[in-house]
């Protein structure tokens, strides 16, 4: 050890005059360093550096020479063979001879390091003898006597299993076994059949199920040679003719003579017969075979199987309310004419019904109050047959159709917002003298001499706003549709024509027919707006059209299977 006096007589070098320890050349790994990390070397290929230091400058490739050089040392250096090159640094290193003795090991199998020995006396640092006492003296739980609810019920879906054939037992797997080791020593009977074999006996279903039913392959299409009627080119002459004949079977280049025919039926198909069974078979044989599946159902399955009435209970099966539409018929007759139409208003408070009677009327449908009635038609003139309601709330109107008068009634209501009612009979009031009647309309309109009452109603004898009469030759009306601005509502005929009427305008029009327009070659049977859409549905006898509102143009054509 070195006395404190004589340290501090020693020189202390300082970080600027220390030598640098990379100004000399050493051929020790640890003074080159490659930096890259674990990274494929094969990416710094194309350059000509192979990595960098621990100060972040290039490592040049070395100088490896060229195969030339390579044989020169492999025949001059001694150490050629125990020379390997870095991947990291692209050096030469030679091995030592426990480096090259550690490589023989790995080679041959054997342990890599010479000084362990695998085979070792081992000590047994625990006794194999068992001991008289326990290791505890904890008492034993009463788990331990009571049996496992969980292994018994892993017994019992082990039993299930085996009931239903989901899991086989030790003799079922002995079976099994057995047959499969027969069919590999040459019992074959049952391992290979025909795919398109379905001749086979009922021995053989079960085998033929196995797999699905596969199409035998179609034959490829007959070519030039094949065809009864040939071109030219591929007939033979009589060179070619005997040219063929000389040769052997695997020297022609086609199996048969093309030969030309008027036609199919004449190929002799059949030689030897006379000429009526030669014909006959040979109807018989290019006649057109299709396999019919016939399906066998019972006819019962094809109607619906109706359920129990108590499976549909609850239904109405008590009279709760009654509506008298007009009590002083009932009065006067024992059978009162019946009601024809009902149609509710947009706030589901009141409801309007028409009669054969002719008469309208409008009720409360929660407690059956009839609010108001009036007498349209007489019944001589058929009554009426159509009541529908205005769906918009700004305009509140009923339209009611006659059957043989063939007019429209527009009866105006005060069961709504009084409100809006006021302002619907103020609007109808400032034109109640006018008739707006355009020269191209198809039906005559007349409006009624009204006056706007307290509550807001346009007051009439009946009610009656204006009265839409239709062409003579229609008939009556026999439908009745708003639309959903209710503005339009389009009536149908009896002679089957389709009109739109327009409140605002006082007008009415035929979209299936008129001037300029191609006429409608069917009878309308029913016909309604779309409720949210600008369509226009048109029902026919046999058919359903379908109308774009807004671009004036047919949409599609419905075709039902069933006609009317």
């Amino acid at each position: 050890a070195l006395a404190m006096s004589e340290i501090k007589k020693q020189p202390i070098e300082s970080p600027l005059t220390a030598p640098d320890e990379y100004d000399y050349d050493s051929s020790d790994d640890e003074d080159i360093r490659n930096t890259v990390g674990n990274v494929p070397m094969h990416w710094y290929t194309k350059y000509p550096h192979i990595g960098y230091d621990t100060e972040g400058k290039k490592l040049m490739k070395p100088d490896t020479g060229d195969q030339l050089d390579d044989f020169m040392a492999k025949m001059d250096d001694p150490e050629y063979w125990r020379t390997v090159i870095d991947p990291k640094t692209g050096q030469r290193i030679v091995l030592c001879d426990e480096d090259v003795q550690l490589v023989k090991n790995i080679v041959r199998g054997r342990v890599p390091d010479p000084n362990v020995d695998p085979y070792e006396d081992h000590t047994d640092w625990f006794t194999s003898d068992t001991m008289a006492t326990p290791v505890t003296a904890h008492p034993p739980s009463k788990s331990s006597f009571v049996p496992s609810k969980w292994e018994r019920l892993r017994v019992g879906r082990m039993v299930h299993a085996i009931k239903m054939g989901w899991m086989l037992t030790g003799e079922q797997r002995a079976e099994a076994r057995r047959q499969r080791e027969a069919a590999a020593r040459g019992d074959n009977a049952n391992r290979f059949y025909g795919i398109w074999d379905r001749q086979a006996g009922d021995e053989d279903e079960a085998i033929r199920r196995k797999l699905p039913y596969i199409r035998p392959p179609k034959k490829a299409p007959p070519t030039h040679y094949e065809s009864y009627n040939p071109p030219e080119e591929y007939l033979f002459d009589d060179e070619e003719l005997e040219k063929w004949r000389n040769q052997e079977d695997y020297e022609r280049r086609v199996d048969f003579v093309p030969t030309k025919y008027a036609a199919l039926r004449r190929v002799p198909a059949y030689p030897g017969y006379t000429s009526e069974l030669y014909e006959r078979c040979q109807d018989l044989h290019l006649a057109a075979r299709v396999v019919r599946h016939r399906v066998s159902m019972d006819p019962e399955d094809l109607l619906p199987k109706l359920p129990a009435p108590r499976d549909l209970r609850p239904f109405p099966h008590l009279r709760v309310l009654q509506y008298l539409a007009w009590p002083e018929e009932a009065q006067d007759s024992q059978q009162p004419l019946p009601i024809t139409a009902c149609s509710v208003d947009p706030s589901g408070q009141w409801f309007a019904a028409s009669g054969a009677g002719g008469r309208l009327a409008v009720f409360e449908l929660t407690t059956g109050y009839r609010a108001w009635s009036a007498q349209l038609e007489s019944a001589s003139e058929g009554g009426l047959v159509s009541a529908a309601w205005n769906p918009c709330a700004d305009r509140p109107c009923i339209a009611a159709g006659g059957a043989g008068s063939g007019r429209v009634y527009l009866v105006a209501t005060d069961r709504c917002d009084r409100l809006l009612a006021s302002r619907f009979a103020e609007a109808w009031a400032t034109t109640s003298g006018e008739q707006q009647q355009q020269q191209q309309s198809a039906a005559i309109w007349t409006i009624l001499s009204t006056e706007a009452s307290a509550n807001g109603a346009a007051i009439t004898k009946s009610r009656t706003l204006a009265t839409v009469q239709l062409p003579t030759a229609q008939g009556g009306v026999k439908q009745l549709a708003w639309h959903r601005q209710g503005d339009y509502f389009l009536t149908v005929s009896d002679s089957g024509s389709l009109l739109v009427h327009r409140l605002t305008t006082r007008s009415s029009q035929s979209p299936l027919g008129g001037a300029g327009k191609k006429a409608a070659t069917a009878a309308v049977c029913c016909a309604q707006f779309d409720p949210v859409k600008p369509v226009l549905y048109v029902a026919e006898k046999a058919r359903i059209q379908v109308y774009d509102l807004a671009k004036l143009t047919k949409l599609k054509t419905l075709k039902p299977n069933a006609a009317r």
